[in-house]
Parts: C-alpha cells; structure tokens; sequence
C-alpha cells in the first residue's frame, strides 16, 4: 500500500502511517477476543455434548471408536460448524483430529439429517440445548 494515495489535506505522512498502525493494532486485539470468544463456545458445545453422551471431554477427543464416542464427536463438529463457522482445521486440532477427519464427519451428519430419524431424535435435543 503507497501511503501517498491516502494523504488528506492536513495529514503528514507520519500521523497517517501511525493511524493505519494503530488500527491494525485494534483489528488484531478484536481478533483474538473473537477467537477467544469462539474457542469458549466450542468448549461449551463439547461440554454439552459431552455430558448428552455420558462421556467426559477426554473421551469425547480420545481415538475410541465405539459408536457412541464416534456420534458425540461427529455432533460436536458439525455443530461448532455450522453455529460458528470455526474453521475445520482449528475445529480438528480441538478434537486432536485431522481437517480431513472433521471434513468427513460435517458431510457425513449432513446426509443422517437428511435420512436417518433415529439420528435426528439424538441431534435435535442436544442443538436444543446448545442454544439456550
């Protein structure tokens, strides 16, 4: 970016390069909350999901595969998802998984949505609740 463009009337090239300087400064503060503030809200869906399970939040990011282990998380993913537009990657590093992994189990919850009821009688209550 050539600061001359920018320049108004009154402004030294100085107070303008400080001014730019500080709101970079500013988006970066408001970034980090924003991400603590997601990263607070993605542990309070793990919790919540968790605790539907019966299933502590270790278990829950552990590499069990029993199915019940496997639907917690798979929720949980598809849940941060979509209420929080988290990105897949960061979502895989909570959950000690790959983005591939997540990936797979975002589309994969889209399609038992789309089908299954006995899948959409667990969902629903547990999306409930992580709304209130």
């Amino acid at each position: 970016m050539h600061l001359s463009h920018y320049v108004a009337v009154g402004l030294s090239h100085n107070h303008l390069t400080a001014s730019i300087k500080k709101i970079k400064e500013y988006r970066n503060v408001v970034y980090l909350e924003n991400q603590v503030k997601f990263d607070a809200y993605a542990h309070r869906i793990l919790l919540l999901v968790s605790e539907e399970f019966n299933l502590s939040i270790d278990q829950l990011k552990s590499e069990c595969r029993l199915s019940d282990y496997k639907t917690a998380r798979h929720i949980a993913m598809y849940i941060i998802r979509k209420k929080y537009s988290m990105p897949i990657a960061k979502i895989g590093k909570l959950l000690n998984r790959d983005h591939s992994t997540v990936s797979y189990s975002i589309s994969l919850v889209d399609d038992l949505l789309r089908f299954d009821k006995k899948f959409q009688a667990v969902y629903y209550p547990i999306l409930e609740k992580c709304n209130v």
